[in-house]
C-alpha cells in the first residue's frame, strides 16, 4: 500500500493540476496524514503514507464535491494563488470576503520566495498586509498569535496548535483566528 501511494503522489506530481487528475488528489488526501494538503520547495505535493483502514465512500465525497461546486458557482467564489499583495490590488471592492492565510511569523520554516519588503518571518509584514485590508467589510486572517494583530480585527479567538513537520517546531504554539465583520468600512 505504501508503495503505491508513493507512485500515486509521483505521478500526481508530474501531471499538471486540471480535471483529469482530480481523482489522484482525492485519493492521496484520503491516504496520507491527517488529509493535509503540503508542498516541498519545489511546490509538489508532499504529505506521507497513512494508510488507514476505514473504506472511502465515494457517494459521501462526490455529494460534497457536488455541493461545494453548488456554494462556489452561486457565490461567485474565486480562488487565486498569487502574491497576497498582488491579491489585494486585484480585489478592490469593499465587499470582497478575504481570507488570509499567509505563512507565519516567527517561523523557522524556509518559504520559497522572500523578498527584503514581504519577509513573512517579520511581524511588521503581516502588519503591512493587515493594514492593506482595511478597505474591505470581511477579512479573516489565522497564523502564529501576535499582540499586534489583535488591534486590527473587531473579533479574534486563540487556541494551541501542534506542529507536526520537525523536532524543533513539534512543541504547542499559540494561534489566532480574527475577523473584521464591518457594517461599513472605516480606518482604525
Amino acid at each position: 500500500n505504501e508503495a503505491f501511494f508513493y507512485e500515486v503522489r509521483a505521478l500526481f506530481n508530474q501531471t499538471p493540476l486540471n480535471t483529469n487528475n482530480a481523482a489522484l488528489l482525492l485519493f492521496l488526501l484520503n491516504h496520507n496524514y491527517k488529509g493535509l494538503y503540503s508542498e516541498n520547495k519545489k511546490g509538489g505535493f508532499n504529505s506521507s503514507f497513512n494508510w488507514c483502514a476505514k473504506e472511502v465512500n465515494t457517494d459521501t465525497i462526490k455529494m460534497a464535491l457536488d455541493n461545494l461546486h453548488s456554494f462556489f458557482t452561486e457565490n461567485e467564489v474565486i480562488f487565486e494563488s498569487m502574491d497576497t499583495f498582488e491579491l489585494i490590488k486585484k480585489y478592490p471592492e469593499e465587499d470582497t470576503f478575504i481570507y488570509l492565510d499567509p505563512p507565519y511569523s516567527k517561523s523557522k520554516l524556509q518559504y520559497k520566495k522572500k523578498s527584503r519588503d514581504n519577509d513573512f518571518n517579520n511581524v511588521s509584514t503581516h502588519t503591512k498586509l493587515i493594514q492593506l485590508c482595511e478597505k474591505y467589510r470581511y477579512v479573516m486572517y489565522s497564523n502564529n498569535f501576535e499582540e499586534e494583530f489583535v488591534k486590527h480585527f473587531d473579533g479574534h479567538v486563540t487556541f494551541l496548535r501542534k506542529r507536526y513537520s520537525s523536532k524543533e517546531s513539534s512543541k504547542p504554539t499559540l494561534e489566532i483566528l480574527a475577523i473584521v465583520f464591518h457594517d461599513t468600512v472605516s480606518k482604525y
